[in-house]
């Protein structure tokens, strides 16, 4: 007789490595996603629990905006380029629901979660850093702007929003399991994140971060000004060695506000000019 197949300690894998697969592009967080969401569905086929996943309010609620993206497909002028986003849409259901029935049967995988995200954190601080200072990441390649940091994801700009939005769930997982020093280590990578999301030069990752800081420190109310002073020590330093840096923020945005009266970019503005042009003509 072979062992039996743990899908609890696969899923617990996938879901902690998860986070450093969204570093490394598409293809392996899309494949781990639709992995999860098999599993998934083995598992709920093997236990019979099909009627508690179909009875939930939650599924009913993305069974329906699942069936109102099809229709809107159905009404597109080209059927297959829309079809092709949003009959996949379904996977982002079942890995929804599969991360509550994994986390729920494994509550170490909070654990995991906050232990990957803190790697990813440290591996792309090390990798920016190294840019910052010699034009180049740790695999030599170049900085693709002179004033903005990319790190590992290279011509694409998204590093802030990375972090950015990893950031709440680092330090919301952190209050779910116990370790020693957990203010201490947060404090950390909340100091770390705040210096990627500056050097990637992102605004709208720079609002996100200053709303989590906020409200963070509101909540916890520990190590605020030491947080503030390696914050404030920093900027001063980087503002000194690199000044550019600091232009994406302030001149960048100026500039922007002179030119299209909001701090929206051209280009910004005129995806939402189309995208009312595109709900006008066709409302539903």
């Amino acid at each position: 007789m072979g062992k039996k197949i743990n899908f609890n300690v696969i899923a617990y894998f996938i879901i902690s490595a998860f986070p450093i697969l969204l570093i490394s592009g598409p293809f392996l967080s899309d494949l781990s996603c639709i992995l999860l969401s098999l599993i998934f569905v083995i598992c709920n086929f093997k236990n019979n629990k099909w009627l508690e996943f179909i009875k939930n309010n939650y599924f009913y609620f993305y069974f329906i905006f699942f069936i109102y993206l099809n229709i809107n497909s159905l009404l597109s002028f080209n059927l297959m380029i829309s079809f092709s986003s949003s009959l996949p849409f379904i996977r982002i259901v079942l890995f929804i629901f599969a991360l509550s029935f994994f986390i729920n049967n494994n509550k170490k995988t909070y654990k995991g979660i906050y232990i990957t995200s803190v790697i990813s954190i440290c591996f792309l601080f090390i990798d920016s850093i190294t840019q910052y200072f010699f034009g180049l990441d740790i695999f030599g390649n170049s900085q693709a702007s002179p004033n903005r940091i990319s790190s590992f994801f290279r011509d694409e700009l998204i590093m802030g929003s990375y972090v950015s939005r990893l950031l709440p769930i680092v330090l919301g997982v952190s209050f779910l399991f116990k370790f020693e020093k957990k203010y201490f280590f947060n404090l950390i990578i909340l100091s770390i994140a705040g210096i990627l999301v500056m050097l990637s030069g992102e605004r709208l990752a720079g609002f996100y971060y200053i709303g989590l800081f906020i409200i963070y420190f509101l909540l916890t109310k520990k190590y605020f000004l030491k947080f503030g002073t390696l914050i404030i020590i920093f900027l001063v330093a980087s503002i000194s060695y690199k000044p550019i840096i600091i232009d994406r923020f302030y001149k960048d945005t100026i500039n922007q506000i002179s030119q299209t009266g909001s701090v929206f970019s051209y280009r910004h503005t005129l995806h939402y000019k189309t995208a009312y042009d595109m709900f006008l003509d066709k409302k539903l």
